[in-house]
């Protein structure tokens, strides 16, 4: 999806204003960016890893779906456990409240797209491996 969104701003000769967080009005990538703030989109660059003493307790990467199955059908993405003092990303970046609600959100939102996507898994087989 990436690449098409680049395809089609250069197809219809788009003229898009690219600016730094927090004040671009295009893209957030949490969770480096904390918040989506003035962004009307997010980008899902960044692995999340959430830690706890320690200890793995959650996470979300886009490499996770590679899988063709996943293409037939995607599966709804797992949300974060509730937000808590002392959760840490894996760089040991604090999760804040923010952080959170802003991955919540963009996975919940994920989520609903997904929702609206067919099942193709009976119409493609995909090609063993």
């Amino acid at each position: 999806e990436m690449y098409a969104w680049d395809i089609a701003v250069a197809a219809n000769r788009l003229n898009i204003r690219n600016e730094g967080p927090p004040t671009s009005t295009l893209i957030a990538q949490p969770p480096h960016d904390r918040k989506l703030n003035n962004a009307t989109m997010y980008h899902y660059t960044w692995g999340s890893i959430f830690k706890d003493k320690g200890e793995e307790i959650w996470k979300f990467d886009k490499r996770f779906y590679t899988d063709a199955k996943d293409a037939l059908k995607v599966p709804k993405l797992p949300l974060p456990p509730p937000w808590r003092e002392g959760i840490l990303l894996h760089d040991g970046m604090s999760i804040t409240q923010d952080v959170h609600g802003t991955l919540t959100h963009m996975l919940t939102q994920m989520n609903a797209g997904i929702d609206l996507l067919a099942d193709l898994t009976g119409k493609a087989q995909p090609k063993a491996k």
